[in-house]
């Protein structure tokens, strides 16, 4: 076959012909990641013999709804891929791979003839099956299911999955419809909320040669609720609860055919888990259990040595020593990191406190600097103001002196000639007084 990748013709999100013109006798086409919202209904009323594709991949789009002539002229699709859309209903498509979607109701169109169908992880609530009576595949985990029709019908479907749905709700269509399916091989009631109380007379077929139970809430299962399936071969039991197995004795002639039993992660008590144990090597059953997968006294012991006879090689006695060892190992441990913590949380309190501490000296020392160098100014500025006044008071008194210098003449006094050297007379001197 010829597949082909297209990465064109996107129409504002809308798949026309024009994106299949592109790929004439192309057989596989991936359309997947193209943004596309919806599928053109013109591909359903073409002139001609339609499209020659087997396998169509329209995943990871945003498809939310699809016509229920959409697909009309792929005559010869065997295979479409759907999934991780926004597709709200599944009515009328056939052929069909929609996990991961947001359907709620599953309806589908015989004329499709459907041979394997992928629908979990939808909301699906309600599974209208009649129209699917070629169905060899479907796969409805994963989702809300309260209502199955139809399964009763279904001929030639070898492979069922309900897991992770709540039995519970459908229980009555269940019971009644696997018996009445002669080529059912594999039945997956995985997560389904079932427990010994729901199980009696629940499953019974000819034909289911494949049982998975794991993930439920068994806690002391009776093998012979299930005596029913006369051609079992392999069956999980893991992930439950299960503490006894009820009537195991009889497992051999419950199941002739059984060769496997998976009965790991549940909450065998060890020296019941070893008379089981026993008995399944004795009847030749395989399992894929470790041994030491049980319990003693509450204690999980799967790290322990096993020898042949599946006891201990140490006592109860030396397990609770070893315990309590690790016990009080991790409580010393637990105190060391506490004094640990506390220790530096009073050393890092500490040096906080110190450094605000210097913080405040180093500012107040700061404080009184300023003033200080205040008065440093201060006492400055009056010494210069006292210095300028003082050189002020020098000047003047020179200044005076001077000036006063500059007005005084020297004269002298001649006795002999009763006359002083100016000139003047002392006669004239006494006139000029009087």
């Amino acid at each position: 076959m010829e597949q082909f990748r297209a990465t064109s013709h996107n129409w504002d999100g809308i798949l026309t012909e024009d994106a299949l013109h592109l790929m004439d006798n192309k057989t596989e086409v991936d359309l997947s990641r193209q943004g596309y919202r919806e599928v053109h209904w013109h591909l359903s009323s073409i002139v001609g013999d339609g499209y020659e594709i087997y396998e169509l991949d329209l995943s990871y789009n945003n498809i939310e709804a699809l016509n229920e002539l959409t697909f009309l002229k792929f005559y010869s699709l065997e295979m479409l891929n759907l999934s991780y859309n926004r597709i709200m209903s599944a009515k009328e498509i056939g052929l069909l791979k929609v996990d991961n979607n947001h359907i709620n109701i599953l309806f589908v169109n015989r004329t499709y003839n459907v041979r394997w169908l992928e629908a979990h992880h939808n909301d699906i609530q309600d599974a209208d099956l009649f129209q699917f009576g070629s169905a060899e595949h479907i796969d409805l985990s994963h989702n809300h299911l309260d209502n199955i029709v139809g399964l009763h019908e279904m001929g030639q479907l070898e492979y069922l999955d309900l897991s992770s749905n709540n039995v519970s709700k459908f229980d009555y269509n269940l019971k009644y419809s696997i018996q009445n399916i002669p080529t059912l091989a594999t039945l997956r009631l995985q997560n389904c909320s079932l427990n010994e109380h729901n199980m009696e007379g629940l499953l019974k077929s000819d034909s289911v040669l494949n049982l998975d139970l794991s993930q439920n809430d068994f806690v002391r299962l009776n093998i012979s609720h299930l005596s029913k399936l006369k051609t079992l071969q392999y069956m999980s039991l893991n992930f439950n609860y299960l503490q006894e197995l009820i009537d195991y004795e009889h497992m051999s002639h419950n199941f002739p055919y059984l060769e496997m039993i998976s009965l790991s992660f549940n909450r065998w008590n060890c020296s019941y888990f070893d008379k089981l144990y026993a008995y399944l090597n004795s009847t030749h059953i395989t399992t894929t259990t470790d041994p030491r997968d049980c319990y003693i006294n509450g204690s999980h012991v799967a790290d322990s040595d096993i020898n042949e006879n599946f006891e201990p090689e140490y006592t109860l006695n030396q397990v609770k020593r070893d315990m309590n060892v690790v016990k009080n190992l991790g409580r010393s441990m637990t105190y060391f990191m506490y004094g640990l913590y506390y220790n530096m949380r009073g050393l890092n309190n500490h040096t906080q406190f110190l450094l605000l501490r210097s913080d405040r000296k180093i500012q107040a020392m700061q404080a009184e600097m300023g003033h200080l160098v205040g008065m440093v100014a201060f006492l400055v500025a009056i010494f210069a103001v006292v210095l300028l006044l003082a050189l002020a008071f020098g000047l003047h008194l020179g200044y005076k002196k001077w000036r006063r210098n500059q007005s005084v003449k020297v004269v002298t006094y001649s006795k002999r000639g009763n006359e002083f050297s100016n000139g003047v007379t002392v006669n004239e001197v006494i006139s000029d007084n009087v």
